[in-house]
């Protein structure tokens, strides 16, 4: 009896710190934006997104860079192009981690920045992979 009681007000104290941790936790700064990659053979590919400015969609070109990927999008709207970077890719329930690349931007995306989680499916040595994207974007 006694050792669950510890473990009830252990775990009280660890869930209570946790919530007290995020509460003061800072909110990303930019805007919500969501960006959906669909990649062919050869790297090349097509996106579209929401919260990136006027780009809806566009064109796509991997690279790697060793430790991750390197994808440019280029706005089919003409406005500019810009990189992020994977340094993982999610698989299933488990997210992967995407940044602009500092200095990327051209055009109206110059000075872009900007973060967050991708979830992909049917990716690796089998192509096409089809990614899916959620973060925050400030744009310069």
């Amino acid at each position: 009896m006694k050792r669950t009681f510890r473990w009830t007000v252990l775990a009280t104290v660890v869930t209570a710190m946790a919530l007290a941790a995020a509460a003061g936790a800072t909110p990303p700064s930019g805007t919500p934006a969501t960006i959906q990659l669909s990649f062919s053979q050869g790297g090349s590919g097509t996106f579209t997104a929401t919260g990136i400015g006027s780009c809806t969609s566009g064109t796509t070109l991997d690279s790697g860079n060793g430790g991750g990927t390197r994808t440019t999008l280029t706005c089919g709207d003409g406005s500019g192009s810009f990189a992020l970077h994977f340094s993982q890719y999610g698989k299933g329930a488990v997210p992967g981690k995407w940044a602009v690349v500092q200095n990327s931007g051209t055009l109206a995306y110059v000075g872009m920045s900007g973060s967050g989680t991708v979830a992909s499916d049917n990716c690796g040595p089998s192509l096409p992979c089809e990614a899916d994207l959620a973060g925050n974007i400030s744009l310069g």
